[in-house]
């Protein structure tokens, strides 16, 4: 006998039992963030470039690119200004800062700071 409710308001068999272990999860007791809990959790930025400029796998990562773009300088160009890990930090940085302008990096004390944790990384 068919029912009175549009088929897409029943329910399936199971759906029930499948919701409550839904809920159990650890998935479905996550809140939305606003932007400034996340904030607030993440840190400071300054502690996050530092925290990315320790990573070993931005250094890894630049070895990468260092080995992908070997040039050689008897044919002609300039050295590099900075390391690739440099590039690689700083692409990072956008994402933490939310620019590119470099606005960040003028302080002396952020670049001594990075360079400083970048020396114990590299070693």
């Amino acid at each position: 006998m068919p029912s009175d409710e549009p088929s897409a308001a029943r329910r399936r068999p199971g759906m029930r039992r499948r919701q409550r272990r839904i809920e159990g999860t650890a998935a479905a007791r996550l809140s939305p963030q606003s932007q400034r809990q996340r904030r607030a959790a993440a840190g400071t930025a300054f502690r996050r470039t530092l925290a990315t400029a320790a990573d070993p796998h931005l250094f890894a990562m630049a070895a990468a690119v260092t080995a992908a773009n070997k040039q050689d300088h008897q044919i002609g160009g300039r050295p590099m200004a900075y390391p690739n890990w440099c590039l690689m930090l700083f692409g990072a940085c956008i994402r933490i800062y939310g620019s590119a302008s470099g606005r960040a990096f003028q302080g002396r004390s952020l670049w001594a700071a990075i360079k400083e944790t970048a020396a114990d990384v590299l070693g």
